[in-house]
């Protein structure tokens, strides 16, 4: 009966309305319409991969979405990953992405993808190849290979070493992951894998040796030789106190690796002690570190005395809190932790520097562990605030810069020959200015430690104005209001040393600003380890508007305010270091007052990333 009544209602709908659309309808059901209804526009788009580079030779496949998925054109994307296709009918679409290698993508287009009759899209396809593999070794049995140990990335899928200590993964998407090796009676190592690690789709770890001694505590040789590199010679802390030039907005000592308990405080980056229920029934240990931050650092004559500027909570004159400093040289045949002079004791709320001869490691690099003793068992409750870490020829005094030779041609930068000569070579390629979920409290930026953000791997310098290290669009750094025009003085600026070669000569720094009517003024600027100063110019860029400044000592001016997260929304600025092949060099990026109508207000340089190709 009800069948019935709804053939004689479909009939009377279709003589109502005419037969031609009842049948175009009919079709509809079924999913194979006819596009004759439908104006014609054009699919496009870009082709990226997870790191946003182009990705060529893509099988693009038009698709109706039928249930048949009836293919209606097929291209490949271009050397810039473009595609195109022509003539759609502007209704569902279903497009295919496919290459070896990566996972496949698939995208559903309908009428409302469309926008003056062109639909972009911008498919993003996860490298899906990827292989980690490595080899564990026994210390209890002469660094042998050790079989039996489980090894996990968190996927679920743990594998099991064999008689040769080896193991691999394949097959994987390329990202992050946390890689973990363990087995009963040998304790566990954990490794950060960033997705820079990987070369040509393959991450080789290398050797994990499981069963061995701890150098410093609970960290054994493989540990230290995964330590972080210290790549810059002055590290700040505190988040309010004092002003702009150690502020929150510039306590990069709080991206560095920490052991045991510590604080993000307005003092400082405070080292404490374990005083939480059975923590105080610890020892007394005046040599093994209670709590500690470590690193590795290249040691030279230029950068051979560390001073740490502290002071300290929950103490006294009479119960002082004993700190110092310790020393691993792991090309040593028994690698060993060395205390770097006697114990040190501050026991006041007031600051003081401390000085730690490093003379004796010169041409070495070496581990380097700050950190902080417990003296009796018990309630024992005692903080260290480090306001600043930072390496010289001398001792640095209170807030001061690093003392040396300033670099003539970078007046007022408050940056010496010293330190240009004595800071790593930065490994890495890639970096981010991108918050990536750092806050300002604790655990305050140690999700930048694991991320490559700027702020984690570049050197900073506060000369006139704080930044804001927090906004989604990317890292600030601005310029004062109301103060004249500078070419020559950024008012701060990033730095990192790089050693040139064909793998890293190629600079794309990735920006936008917050004005339209007011430019953002900056300059990157090149310096040898002799101290030649070369001011870069972009040998192309895609800002919304861009030029250098007339008379501006190399500064150049921008307005694009595109960006909020995508690499492609931001302007990209490109500088050849061709020249620099074979030479170390330090990159240096600042922000300048540069002249607009009344000066105007705070002019931001909103920094999405850096890379280096």
């Amino acid at each position: 009966m009800k069948l019935n009544q709804i053939s004689r209602a479909l009939a009377l709908f279709c003589i109502t309305c005419g037969l031609s659309f009842a049948f175009a309808s009919c079709e509809d059901e079924n999913g194979s319409s006819s596009d004759d209804n439908f104006a014609k526009g054009t699919i496009e788009g870009v082709v990226t991969d997870a790191q946003s580079n182009p990705l060529a030779d893509v099988t693009v496949t038009l698709m109706k979405t039928n249930a048949l998925r009836d293919v209606e054109a097929t291209t490949r994307s271009a050397a810039d990953g473009s595609f195109s296709f022509s003539n759609v009918p502007m209704t569902s679409r279903f497009l295919s992405f496919e290459k070896d290698g990566y996972a496949t993508v698939g995208i559903t287009v309908n009428a409302g993808s469309f926008s003056d009759t062109h639909a972009r899209l911008a498919p993003m396809m996860e490298y899906a190849n990827a292989v980690i593999k490595g080899k564990v070794l026994d210390a209890q049995n002469g660094n042998g290979p050790l079989s039996g140990a489980v090894i996990s990335i968190g996927n679920g899928a743990d594998i099991t070493t064999g008689s040769d200590g080896t193991y691999s993964f394949e097959g994987l998407i390329l990202k992050e992951y946390t890689l973990s090796i363990s087995k009963l009676g040998y304790g566990s190592v954990t490794k950060e894998i960033t997705v820079d690690m990987f070369v040509d789709g393959t991450c080789t770890i290398p050797d994990v040796v499981l069963g061995g001694k701890e150098i410093l505590p609970g960290l054994t040789k493989t540990d230290l030789l995964d330590a972080d590199s210290w790549y810059t010679n002055d590290y700040r802390g505190g988040k309010g106190n004092g002003g702009g030039w150690v502020d929150w907005s510039c306590v990069f000592m709080g991206t560095l690796t920490y052991v045991g308990n510590y604080e993000y405080q307005n003092e400082g980056c405070s080292l404490r002690t374990l005083n939480d229920g059975d923590q105080q029934k610890r020892p007394a240990d005046l040599d093994n570190f209670e709590s500690f931050t470590y690193g590795k650092k290249l040691i030279t004559e230029d950068n051979s005395i560390m001073t740490l500027y502290v002071r300290t909570h929950n103490t006294s004159a009479d119960d002082p809190f004993q700190f110092g400093v310790q020393v691993v040289d792991l090309n040593a045949a028994d690698p060993v932790a060395v205390k770097v002079g006697d114990n040190r004791a501050h026991g006041s709320d007031s600051y003081s520097e401390y000085t730690f001869d490093l003379r004796e490691y010169i041409g070495k690099e070496v581990i380097l562990a700050v950190g902080v003793y417990r003296a009796k068992t018990g309630d024992y409750w005692h903080q260290l605030p480090i306001r600043h870490m930072t390496f010289a020829k001398e001792q640095v005094n209170n807030d001061n810069y690093i003392p040396g030779d300033e670099i003539a041609d970078l007046p007022g930068w408050h940056m010496t020959l010293q330190n240009i000569r004595s800071i790593m070579p930065n490994e890495k390629t890639s970096f981010r200015g991108m918050p990536m979920g750092a806050q300002r409290d604790h655990p305050g930026y140690q999700v930048w430690n694991r991320t490559n953000h700027i702020a984690a791997n570049w050197g900073f310098t506060y000369v006139n104005k704080d930044t804001e290290p927090l906004a989604s669009e990317g890292f600030i750094i601005k310029t004062p209001s109301g103060v004249a025009a500078n070419y020559d003085t950024p008012c701060s600026y990033f730095y990192s040393k790089f050693a040139i070669s064909g793998a890293n000569d190629h600079m794309t720094l990735r920006v936008r600003n917050f004005d339209g009517n007011t430019p953002t003024t900056f300059k990157v600027t090149a310096i040898t380890d002799e101290g030649e100063v070369t001011h870069l110019a972009p040998v192309k860029n895609n800002a919304q508007s861009a030029s250098a400044v007339a008379g501006g000592n190399g500064c150049w001016q921008y307005i694009h305010e595109n960006g909020a997260g995508a690499a492609e929304d931001y302007a990209a600025f490109e500088y050849d270091l061709s020249a620099y092949s074979g030479k170390n060099v330090t990159i240096a990026i600042g922000v300048y007052k540069g002249v607009t109508d009344g000066q105007g207000g705070e002019q931001k340089l909103v920094i999405y990333g850096v890379d280096f190709d």
